[in-house]
């Protein structure tokens, strides 16, 4: 299996500003052909993209000149575009002789209600649609585009897609690939700003916290074993169960045979 971008992009395409700029479609196009090229008689299987929404929110990875709540909207825009010009060669010019599959890769916590109440349910499906659908909706869902939630609450600052383009993304993985460490707790943000400046943590919605009973083995690793069957089930309800892949998942410890921190971690 190769991933074709894992956050690195050649110094001038930064200097035209990186994937604000929707000549990248074009460029990494260009590239994926070369690479499949060369290496698709050994791959039989391929990543577009690690964790798009990660580096799209990112002011340090993209090394360009950054605006919340506005650029990383168009670098996922431009990313998906991306995706999809890619799938389509790979599935034209290159599977009907290698025979290989191709999918992309979205990393996201299982985002757990803090209580049972109408409020925070849908603050669960807020952070869920955010942090996931942003891409997984224009990819796997029926309707393909982006989440209803995010139009709505982005507004404007949301780019459009031309229905050519939404059919074009709709479908345009042969499976999910899943990076899974860790979950939060969320609840509705009262605040009721209209954000200025704006901010994807705004768009959102959702304040997060942690149980205090869930062990932490890293800053940001919480052991919460439940919350794998819990995000592999909204995946399944969401997109009609796609074949999925664990693309990244567990949790560093210290070394030694006796394991019991990564059995808890899954168990």
């Amino acid at each position: 299996m190769v991933t074709l971008y894992h956050f690195e992009l050649p110094q001038v395409l930064q200097d035209v500003g990186g994937w604000q700029n929707s000549v990248i479609v074009e460029r990494f196009r260009d590239f994926a052909d070369v690479v499949f090229e060369r290496l698709g008689d050994r791959v039989k299987h391929w990543i577009t993209f690690n964790e798009p929404a990660y580096f799209c929110e990112s002011e340090v990875i993209m090394l360009v000149e950054f605006e919340p709540g506005v650029s990383n909207y168009i670098c996922g825009h431009h990313l998906l575009q991306a995706h999809a010009e890619v799938v389509r060669l790979y599935r034209d010019s290159y599977k009907p002789i290698q025979q290989g599959s191709i999918g992309i890769s979205l990393a996201s916590m299982w985002y757990q209600p803090r209580s049972d109440s109408l409020d925070d349910l849908e603050a669960s499906q807020w952070a869920m649609q955010f942090n996931l659908g942003w891409f997984a909706h224009p990819i796997f869902s029926t309707n393909g585009d982006y989440p209803q939630i995010m139009k709505d609450r982005v507004g404007s600052r949301l780019p459009k897609f031309s229905n050519e383009e939404i059919a074009s993304i709709r479908g345009s993985a042969d499976f999910f690939g899943l990076n899974f460490y860790s979950a939060k707790l969320v609840s509705k943000n009262p605040d009721k700003n209209p954000a200025n400046p704006p901010s994807f943590d705004h768009d959102t919605g959702v304040l997060t916290s942690v149980d205090p009973s869930w062990v932490a083995t890293e800053s940001w690793i919480l052991v919460v074993p439940s919350g794998m069957r819990s995000i592999l089930n909204w995946i399944r309800l969401e997109y009609g169960n796609p074949p999925l892949w664990i693309t990244e998942n567990g949790v560093g410890t210290k070394l030694g045979t006796v394991d019991d921190q990564r059995v808890d971690f899954h168990n």
